[in-house]
């Protein structure tokens, strides 16, 4: 059916008349030949052309012709994620490739992908691949020798970013999800009672993460991850990576690491992304074979010590040596480490308390360590959850339940500015501030609440006002009473004593008749 209208087509073309392409009589070419050539000219191809798509990929295995097609086939394999290859090279030289290779996108901007996302992808053991735009060759031979002055950034003022460290009472912060996860808030800590700081809804969609010195708090969306800071936790930053699930900070908070296991989809071939925190711009994008190559680990706040703990040994390691502290590991035989809590003193390894908090399923410990949380949560249990603060010694303080409350994380401080010089001076002089310390503790231990403190306070100056204020009119009224009582003062107890008259008034109470049988 289809040859028949196509046929028919052509004959009814074939009986239409050719249109005439030729000039009338009259006309008259006014273009000069060089204006035609110049044109011409300016049209022409370039060498340069077409380069711009492609990468130069070197550290590549070098093969002979029995293996060559299968390194083709993975290389295309990898490389085919960031766009469509229109053009392979594999430049030979005794029968073996060279060890690099060119290949040509259909755009500069998927050459550009290939460059971010491929650069450092370790092939096997003994191949990490670099890659470069094959134009970047002549830019870095062409430097200029002439510095230019960078182009100067606008400054983004987000507020005061350490105001919780002007606290008064030093307390420290953490964040708890509870409701499970429909609510998340922060607090400050106190040995009586947390201090809400901070509470919303829906606030992350699985949980949250505090930068290295506290200054960002990370919440987690299924297109990437929001960083929220300053007094009321405004939104500093957004990174857009589809399903990301672990991040991981710089410790001078300057880049932020976002992983997803979304690696092999085209829609987000990046594994792990590095991103600029203050820019928010994407550094650069690996990628990554197995999850199980995303490190994790269980540091204490300084860096100093990390722990191991297998089923009978808590081993505790120092850095930078890596080496066993001690060169002992503490035996927990006979534990029942079902929610059992051995504090151990780390100068000597002795165990200084050992408690309980059934089901327990994370530990926490403040960034002055004087306190630990011990907590159960939804995400592991479904009954029994709550958190619960402890002294360093294994002393239990507070025993906070939350619905379904998911996770606690406390908020880190920043190093601090003083030299040791000033530290050492402090403490020479704590005894000065002992007395002060010692009232607020005891205050905060007392059995009455910080509101009925409160209130006892404000009833204690509402009283000590009006007394001010009654001996003010009673001084104001003093001649006035001196009127009504003919100048007579009675103000004070002992005044006029002269006139003073002594009398003396007896009462009979009662009377006890005793009859003087009864004496005998």
């Amino acid at each position: 059916m289809q040859d028949t209208v196509n046929m028919a087509a052509e004959s009814e073309f074939d009986e239409e008349e050719e249109p005439s392409f030729s000039d009338s009589e009259d006309f008259v070419d006014d273009i000069d030949d060089e204006e035609l050539l110049e044109d011409v000219l300016r049209e022409r191809p370039l060498e340069a052309d077409g380069i711009d798509s492609v990468v130069v990929v070197d550290n590549v295995p070098q093969v002979g012709p029995e293996r060559l097609e299968k390194l083709k086939n993975v290389i295309h394999k990898i490389f085919s994620k960031f766009g469509k290859i229109t053009n392979e090279f594999y430049p030979e030289a005794s029968g073996t490739t060279k060890g690099y290779i060119f290949l040509e996108y259909a755009s500069p901007n998927q050459a550009l992908e290939a460059v971010k996302n491929a650069d450092g992808y370790k092939l096997d053991k003994q191949h990490t691949f670099r890659v470069n735009l094959f134009t970047d060759f002549d830019k870095y031979m062409n430097i200029s020798d002439q510095w230019e002055t960078p182009e100067k950034q606008p400054f983004k003022d987000f507020g005061n970013m350490r105001h919780w460290l002007e606290d008064p009472d030093c307390r420290d912060q953490y964040s708890v999800i509870y409701e499970s996860g429909e609510r998340t808030a922060i607090f400050s800590n106190d040995p009586k009672e947390p201090i809400l700081v901070e509470e919303r809804a829906r606030w992350t969609e699985t949980y949250v993460r505090w930068s290295p010195k506290g200054t960002y708090l990370a919440t987690f969306h299924q297109r990437g991850i929001a960083l929220w800071g300053g007094e009321k936790f405004k939104q500093i930053q957004r990174f857009s990576h589809q399903g990301v699930s672990l991040i991981d900070f710089s410790p001078c908070e300057r880049y932020v690491v976002t992983f997803s296991p979304l690696m092999d989809t085209k829609e987000d071939p990046q594994a792990i992304i590095i991103w600029d925190i203050l820019t928010g711009q994407k550094k650069r994008g690996f990628h990554c074979e197995s999850s199980a190559h995303w490190p994790i680990f269980k540091w204490s706040q300084d860096g100093k010590f990390f722990a191991r703990m297998t089923q009978d040994t808590l081993s505790i390691y120092e850095t930078p040596s890596m080496g066993l502290l001690d060169k002992k590991s503490l035996k927990i035989n006979g534990i029942n480490m079902n929610g059992a809590l051995a504090f151990v003193d780390t100068s000597d390894c002795t165990i200084m308390y050992i408690a309980e908090h059934y089901m327990a399923s994370d530990v926490e410990w403040d960034p002055t360590g004087r306190y630990v949380v011990t907590s159960v949560s939804w995400w592991s249990h479904k009954v029994d959850n709550a958190y619960w603060l402890w002294t360093f010694q294994g002393r239990l303080l507070q025993k906070n339940n939350k619905d379904r409350f998911c996770q606690l994380l406390w908020r880190p401080r920043p190093p601090t500015l003083l030299s040791q010089e000033q530290i050492k001076a402090i403490k020479k002089d704590l005894k000065k501030y002992s007395k002060i310390f010692e009232q607020k503790d005891r205050l905060s231990q007392s059995k009455a609440s910080k509101e009925l403190v409160d209130k006892r306070r404000l009833m204690m100056e509402e009283y000590r006002r009006y007394k001010d204020s009654a001996i003010q009119l009673y001084s104001q009224q003093r001649e006035l009473r001196l009127q009504l009582r003919g100048g007579v003062d009675t103000d004070e107890l002992d005044s006029n004593v002269e006139d003073w008259e002594e009398e003396t008034i007896e009462f009979f109470i009662s009377e006890d008749i005793i009859p003087l049988g009864d004496l005998e």
